[in-house]
Formats: structure tokens, C-alpha cells, sequence
């Protein structure tokens, strides 16, 4: 499976900082291309969820290229 067919649900668990990660690189070239400055804390360490880690990134992936359409040009998204 991959983040964009991420398969069955898999009631398993998922490394939280590992597929934010994932996700923000997904992202990042389309916010640069826009002049924004994509933010990450390292708060999230050594997270573990329960869930499907595949599905989670994609989840995630939207919410950021939302971010990345509606913050304006040459602006800031902190991701926490």
C-alpha cells in the first residue's frame, strides 16, 4: 500500500512523527513554490497511534495542501 491507496483498514499502529514527516515533504515544494514557510516541532517524538498509517498520512496531506491554499502567499503554516 502508499499514502495514496493506502488499502484495508489496519487497526494497527502508526509512528505519528514519521508519517507528519511524510506528509509535510508531501507538501513542501508546493508551499515553497508559494513562498510559505512550513513550520514542524519535534513535539510529537517517538508518538505512537493506534490506526492505519497510511490512511493517517493522507488524512494529514489534505489538511496541509488546505493549509497551503488558504494561507497567502509568502505566509506561515506551523504545523504542532
Amino acid at each position: 500500500t502508499s499514502p495514496s491507496h493506502p488499502g484495508p483498514l489496519d487497526p494497527g499502529s502508526a509512528d505519528l512523527d514519521a508519517v507528519l514527516r511524510s506528509a509535510v515533504a508531501s507538501v513542501a515544494v508546493q508551499a515553497a513554490t508559494r513562498g510559505q514557510d512550513l513550520r514542524t516541532s519535534n513535539e510529537l517524538a517517538g508518538t505512537i497511534v493506534a490506526g492505519n498509517a497510511g490512511r493517517l498520512e493522507r488524512v494529514i496531506i489534505n489538511l496541509l495542501s488546505n493549509a497551503v491554499k488558504f494561507t497567502p502567499v509568502d505566509g506561515v503554516i506551523t504545523v504542532l
